[in-house]
Parts: C-alpha cells; sequence; structure tokens
C-alpha cells in the first residue's frame, strides 16, 4: 500500500493492512542450508534460504539460526543417524509455540515464553532439496541407502538386497544356502 492509499485508507483497509503486517510476522516453513552441524546435541546452526520482507518491500537475510534442533528418524530404541556438512539443504519448521522448556527437558510443560512461530523456535528436517541438489542415481523400484551420487548403496528390494561397494564386518557371520563367488575365494588367507 502506497502513501496515497495509507492517506486514503478506510476502516476496512487499515485493518487489511494490520493483518498482511501481521502475517509477515508469522514463520512456518522455509528452505535452509547448514552452517554448522553439533552431532553430541544433534543442533544445527542454519542460513535461511528465502529473505524476508520488511513492512516498506525491502528484502532482507535473516540472521543464522542458532541451536535448531534436528529431526533425524527414530522410534522403537531405533535410530537413522548421518552426518550433516555445511551445504546440506533442509526445511527449517517454525513452532506454534515456545519449544525452549520441551527441549531442555524433554517433558511436558508451559511454554516459557508467549511467543508464536517464531525464529527462535525453528526445528531442521534434513534432507528437502533444491533442484540442482536431487540425488543422482535414485533408486524408483527398491528401498535405497546411498550415497548423493549414487555410486554406493544398499538397496532393498522384494526378495532382494543389492550392494554396491566394499563390505567391511565385524563379527560372525551365518549363512544359510549357497555362497557363490564370481572371482577367487581366500579364506583364513587360502585361495580357493
Amino acid at each position: 500500500m502506497g502513501n496515497y492509499e495509507q492517506h486514503t485508507a478506510t476502516s476496512e483497509t487499515a485493518a487489511e493492512l494490520q493483518i498482511q503486517q501481521a502475517q509477515k510476522q508469522i514463520h512456518t516453513a522455509l528452505p535452509a542450508k547448514v552452517e554448522q552441524f553439533n552431532a553430541e546435541n544433534q543442533t544445527v546452526t542454519l542460513a535461511i534460504q528465502v529473505k524476508q520482507i520488511l513492512s516498506d518491500g525491502k528484502a532482507v537475510m535473516i540472521p543464522p539460526l542458532v541451536d535448531v534442533p534436528v529431526s533425524f528418524p527414530r522410534g522403537g530404541g531405533f535410530a537413522v543417524t548421518f552426518p550433516l556438512n555445511k551445504g546440506d539443504e533442509g526445511m527449517a519448521i517454525f513452532s506454534e509455540r515456545c519449544i525452549d522448556g520441551w527441549w531442555q527437558s524433554g517433558n511436558s510443560n508451559d511454554p516459557l515464553d508467549y511467543r508464536f512461530h517464531d525464529l527462535s523456535d525453528a526445528m531442521f528436517v534434513p534432507g528437502i532439496c533444491s533442484v540442482p541438489n536431487a540425488i543422482k542415481g535414485f533408486s524408483t523400484d527398491s528401498l535405497s541407502l546411498q550415497t548423493l551420487d549414487g555410486g554406493t548403496y544398499i538397496r532393498v528390494k522384494n526378495g532382494k538386497i543389492e550392494i554396491k561397494g566394499d563390505i567391511a564386518h565385524t563379527g560372525n557371520q551365518t549363512t544359510t544356502g549357497t555362497v557363490t563367488g564370481q572371482t577367487d575365494v581366500i579364506a583364513a588367507g587360502i585361495s580357493g
């Protein structure tokens, strides 16, 4: 709304302008890149990738978000973990209410602050990425654990597991069925 519209505003347009300004302070989710990863606490420092538009229409970078909890798949006593590197992309989601009390204690409690959808209540979901960073060698017929270039993987298909890459195994191995090698097999230093 320009100066002319502000001077000739009706109560309806003035209320609409106030609502628009308030909406600009509500944060829901924004793409972000990792600046730093703390593996011990599973937190990141994030650089938001979409600028914020101020009430005067000016676009500004959002300051880095620090100590942002990271979402790693987990449950039933198991977790999927992986390192995060500077530049890794994902989505910063902003909690409806202050998460400080829950995050520090792990328990249900009253919000320690009465803020809503605030930048300081971000959580990070890694993996959502821009088109230039799409996964290479994407498998469309299996569950795949793989490197981003697709050069090394474990793929689970119906009735079959495919592994590409060197395997280092510690512990005992029990196999039922036939073990077939396409080249020489060495056991206890003996080629056979």
